[in-house]
């Protein structure tokens, strides 16, 4: 038996991990087939048994590619029933726009801009979205921002004028507002509670 687990770093990765089944069983649905997964694994196992330098970080990559072919299995067998941004990978004009605001969350995204990029009406994807995710647009890409804040917060030692800009704020103040809002603490604070010291 081969145990593994993922860890999410945000306190605010609920979207993520309550979008996922309890149980993903993988009947040889991978790309490649069921000797795929047997050829992973037995990769797995033989860089665990060798133990070179390096083979840690060998096995961490194979076990991303089992969990991303996981997911993907997950997504094509859904139903459909219910909301979350798994079932919004579906729909490719949601997919889109989860995308976009994934890879650049600190852009301070517009739901014109968006709609515009999804090659829908404004209305027609908010409707969509908010039906199929289960939230605005809006908050949805604010959570991501708040997210990467987050991270900048606890793993770096930026300071807060800087992190601020790099989530799409004008100002230490306009930021440390909507994080607050957001998360019920003072970036400051939240800084000070993972014990990283803010640069001067």
């Amino acid at each position: 038996m081969v145990n593994g687990v993922f860890g999410f770093p945000s306190r605010r990765s609920d979207h993520l991990i309550s979008a996922l089944p309890e149980v993903i069983l993988v009947r040889g649905r991978l790309r490649e087939g069921p000797a795929w997964l047997d050829g992973i694994l037995g990769q797995i196992l033989e860089e665990a048994a060798r133990e070179e330098p390096g083979f840690q970080a060998i096995i961490e990559r194979f076990a991303d590619i089992i969990f991303v072919n996981a997911v993907g299995t997950s997504i094509a067998d859904d139903p459909g029933g219910g909301t979350s941004w798994l079932r919004g990978l579906r729909d490719p004009h949601i997919a889109r726009v989860l995308t976009l605001v994934h890879r650049e969350p600190g852009r301070r995204w517009t739901l014109a801009e968006l709609a515009r990029q999804a090659g829908l009406f404004r209305s027609v994807l908010a409707s969509r979205f908010r039906a199929t995710v289960g939230a605005t647009v809006m908050d949805y890409a604010t959570g991501r921002r708040m997210e990467l804040a987050e991270t900048l917060l606890s793993a770096s030692q930026m300071p807060l004028t800087r992190i601020a800009l790099s989530v799409g704020y004008d100002s230490e103040i306009s930021f440390g507002r909507a994080f607050r809002c957001w998360s019920g603490t003072p970036p400051g604070q939240y800084r000070r509670d993972a014990r990283i010291p803010a640069a001067s």
